[in-house]
């Protein structure tokens, strides 16, 4: 109570929120309160082919592997709660380009925790799944280059993408 609004589920993926501080120039925002105007597709001028929507987000290693339950908070056990939080937890549900994917870690201080709230990442050993506008799945790859990633979220940049 209090935390979510509406109904939830869990889930380690996050919307790409482009690379701009707003999310004004990622194909997913929220729109609600912020101003920004919901995305449609013909604003994915890079194409749905070369526009990262969804991956999966980074988490710390304890979150999933704590041998005792504690009480479901929208971070913990297995995912992030799917849904609009109110406030300042809007930036748990989409990631930004700036923060190259991180395969999970331990979170050992406040900076390590914010990092990983802001990050793309994943527990697999090469890389982090994420979906294309055009419904393909890839894998991304926790070498690539951070331009390309960059380049690879934003909906609207016209730069031409390296390999990821």
């Amino acid at each position: 109570p209090g935390l979510t609004v509406g109904k939830r589920a869990q889930t380690d993926y996050v919307g790409s929120a482009g690379n701009l501080t707003n999310g004004s120039d990622g194909p997913v925002t929220q729109s609600r309160n912020t101003g920004i105007p919901r995305v449609r597709m013909e604003m994915v001028t890079d194409g749905t082919s070369n526009t990262l929507f969804a991956g999966e987000g980074c988490q710390a290693i304890q979150w999933y592997r704590s041998a005792t339950p504690t009480p479901e908070r929208d971070w913990h056990r297995g995912g992030y709660t799917v849904g609009w939080a109110s406030g300042s937890n809007s930036h748990w549900w989409n990631r930004r380009g700036a923060f190259p994917p991180l395969k999970d870690f331990y979170s050992t201080s406040t900076n390590s925790y914010i990092l990983i709230m802001r990050s793309f990442g994943s527990a697999h050993p090469g890389g982090i799944n994420a979906v294309l506008g055009d419904g393909s799945v890839r894998t991304i790859s926790y070498t690539v280059n951070p331009q390309t990633f960059i380049n690879l979220c934003v909906r609207n940049d016209g730069e031409t993408l390296g390999d990821y």
